[in-house]
């Protein structure tokens, strides 16, 4: 395969004004690898855009456990790398040669000057970028990435963004059935929100910042340092109670003390961040737990 179909063809060229191919061609430059040989690797710094004319190749994505996952396999007129011509980040995986293999290289400086002159071209590599980095994270981390490639498209295809502030509810029990998500980053947590055990518990874990050390269903242990609990948590009393009545006995406020200011400083970030109510000062910050209970977090006087 020559330059001239490739440019037709391309995902990311075949919209380049006619007028201009020919200086588009001129930039690329024909390489050649042999069996067995990486065009890229994983993690090195990514610098070219890749086109191959002949030959196959596989692209590899080594996980944290040194495992080789097969991504895809690339034949004439596959294309590769067009995140190097946006970003110098490292590579993401690593494209290995299943034979002799000739190919097309743009590098990204040479790219940058026709970003200069045609900045429509940035959006449309964008594009491409995120559907190869969208198929590659659903191969990695889904059972999607199993499907057949016309399905994988269209599911990459239909895919939307979507970010979500800590403490927010991405679906709520009873609520119809709608769409699916795919988390690509960050933790979530299923729980029945009619649970006061489960509020307070995701209150004193992910915004106080406490471990859980048991959690055995109806009730739950939290501490810090390790320590095998410094509050449990339970519905025991029966799920919905709430606050205990003004005139029983019972715990109605308690201090955290933590090891210093910045550590306070991330607990006010985290109540920011989950919508919590709190009154701030100069020492510390007070809010009351989902029970009602107040909690003064601060720190030891510097």
């Amino acid at each position: 395969m020559t330059v001239e179909p490739f440019l037709q063809q391309s995902s990311v060229f075949r919209f380049f004004p006619l007028e201009h191919q020919e200086r588009v061609r001129a930039l690329f430059r024909k390489v050649q690898y042999d069996f067995g040989e990486s065009i890229v690797r994983q993690g090195d710094p990514a610098d070219a855009f890749y086109v191959l004319l002949s030959g196959r190749a596989r692209v590899i994505k080594t996980t944290a456990r040194g495992e080789e996952i097969v991504l895809n396999t690339l034949r004439p007129g596959s294309e590769f790398g067009e995140a190097a011509l946006l970003s110098p980040a490292p590579r993401t995986a690593t494209v290995r040669c299943s034979s002799i293999v000739e190919a097309l290289r743009l590098g990204r400086d040479d790219f940058a000057t026709l970003i200069n002159e045609f900045p429509e071209l940035r959006g449309h590599l964008e594009v491409t970028q995120r559907y190869r980095t969208l198929q590659s994270f659903l191969y990695e981390f889904s059972n999607f990435g199993r499907l057949p490639q016309p399905a994988i498209n269209e599911l990459v295809h239909r895919l939307t963004a979507e970010k979500f502030k800590a403490g927010q509810r991405i679906i709520d029990k009873g609520d119809p059935a709608g769409p699916m998500y795919v988390v690509q980053s960050g933790k979530v947590r299923a729980f029945d929100p009619r649970s006061n055990g489960s509020k307070a518990l995701a209150f004193y874990r992910d915004v106080i910042g406490f471990a859980v050390q048991a959690n055995i269903g109806s009730a739950a242990f939290v501490s810090a340092g390790g320590y095998h609990h410094h509050l449990a948590v339970n519905v025991w009393n029966g799920e919905g109670v709430g606050p205990a009545p003004a005139h029983t006995v019972g715990l109605r406020r308690w201090t955290i003390e933590l090891p210093g200011a910045a550590d306070v400083d991330a607990v006010r970030a985290r109540l920011r961040a989950a919508g919590v109510p709190a009154i701030d000062d100069e020492h510390g910050v007070t809010v009351d737990d989902p029970w009602g209970i107040t909690a003064r977090i601060s720190s030891p006087p510097a």
